[in-house]
């Protein structure tokens, strides 16, 4: 999912502040925007390089250290929360592609074999001939307009955001004015995905944080 040639060189070299830039940096303005003074100052883009550095050192020597990496941070940190969150309560919970053999295969193949995206189907086709000839989901498709469902959760954050006015990790003189503008524009509320699942996220946060 990550893969790309550009992202591959940038591994290769092996700087870790190179790489955390590429994968974080992309958020400062947000957040500069979002969080509160006090909040970002203790988590500025420097913080985050410093403590991602030696996290990023561990994967650079794997076959696939884009893989690697994304494994146990994403993966496991964050995508495992479905399963095992949300199944939570189930006795027990298959991950087939946990299995330890086919695991230590697939970590030990070498990245390049996987840049152009096609060992997953044609696994996939090789194991159910049968029904290769039915096509995959083509990424290439124009997306369904999602400008209700986006409308929709904007106005949902914004109620959420007004009535609880003062956040310890929220700047709340960014968040206020934009949420009551999502109240009266179905546009501009469709326009706020850009924020607004991480000021749910951070509103949550704090909630727990006075409980």
């Amino acid at each position: 999912m990550f893969l790309n040639e550009a992202r591959l060189k940038l591994f290769d070299a092996g700087s870790t502040r190179s790489i955390g830039h590429h994968l974080l940096g992309h958020e400062e303005a947000k957040l500069r925007q979002l969080l509160s003074p006090g909040l970002y100052r203790r988590t500025s883009l420097e913080c985050a390089l410093e403590r991602l550095a030696p996290e990023l050192a561990c994967h650079l020597d794997s076959p696939n250290a884009i893989g690697s990496f994304h494994f146990w941070n994403r993966t496991r940190r964050e995508i495992a929360l479905v399963p095992y969150g949300l199944l939570g309560k189930v006795p027990t919970v298959f991950a087939p592609y946990l299995d330890h053999d086919l695991y230590d295969f697939l970590v030990g193949l070498p990245a390049e074999m996987l840049l152009d995206h096609t060992f997953h189907s044609d696994a996939i086709a090789r194991a159910y001939p049968g029904y290769a000839h039915l096509p995959f989901e083509d990424k290439t498709s124009a997306a369904p307009n999602a400008l209700n469902l986006h409308a929709h959760f904007g106005r949902k954050v914004a109620w959420r955001l007004l009535s609880r006015p003062s956040s310890r990790m929220i700047r709340m003189r960014f968040a206020m004015p934009r949420s009551i503008f999502s109240l009266v524009s179905r546009r501009f509320s469709a326009s706020t995905q850009w924020y607004t699942p991480l000021a749910l996220y951070l509103d949550q946060l704090d909630g727990l944080g006075r409980t």
